[in-house]
């Protein structure tokens, strides 16, 4: 294994210099990408409101994706969130491959990061969806997550690995609720120049 260390360590060391060098735009794009998902979300929330009060349907991503587009200047609108995704995107990539946060290399860190780089996997197909949508040959026409789940369950093992996709993000979605209770957020956020009413009350609304 000692031949390959050298190798390893420089390509290494040349992936985090390259990181810092492309830094500010990828913070810029990762914040873009957090104010796309916050987009999306609440407009998911809107709609799940609106579905609880009138009988309907709920709709998930793809039916916040075509209501971003209904919108006046609706395609310029979602090009927008489709490049925040693909900041997002790239964000979950250096967090899962770079581990710029310093969340550990052990068996806790791994899990955190495989996370991390399903959550990759996950926004870039509802970015992909976004760009369809802009060119005109996405949305409504069965090209979601129903259209992509039922295409995988026709092949081989398919179910398998659809029930395999479901538990993971089950999982995760319990380590998010785990990591609101547990979690040291104020160790994470900049606050130490806020009053401690503030900090308390920015915390609690972060859980």
């Amino acid at each position: 294994m000692a031949l390959f260390d050298g190798p390893a360590r420089a390509v290494e060391q040349q992936a985090h210099r390259t990181v810092r060098q492309a830094s500010p735009w990828v913070q810029r794009l990762a914040r873009l990408g957090y104010a796309a998902k916050g987009v999306v979300y609440v407009i998911i929330g809107v709609l799940a409101a609106r579905a609880a009060f009138n009988g309907r349907q709920v709709e998930g991503s793809e039916g916040a994706l075509v209501t971003i587009l209904r919108q006046p200047f609706g395609r310029v609108l979602l090009g927008i969130v489709a490049l925040g995704l693909a900041g997002f995107v790239l964000w979950r990539l250096v967090q899962a491959a770079m581990n710029p946060e310093h969340r550990g290399d052990g068996a806790k860190g791994l899990v955190t990061r495989i996370g991390l780089l399903i959550s990759a996997l996950t926004y870039t197909a509802l970015t992909i969806e976004a760009v369809r949508m802009v060119r005109g040959s996405g949305g409504g026409q069965g090209n979601g997550a129903q259209h992509w789940t039922a295409r995988l369950m026709e092949q081989p093992f398919g179910r398998i690995l659809v029930g395999l996709i479901g538990a993971g993000i089950a999982a995760y979605g319990l380590y998010e609720i785990y990591q609101a209770f547990r979690s040291h957020l104020d160790r994470r956020l900049d606050l130490a120049r806020s009053a401690v009413a503030t900090r308390r009350r920015v915390v609690a609304l972060g859980r």
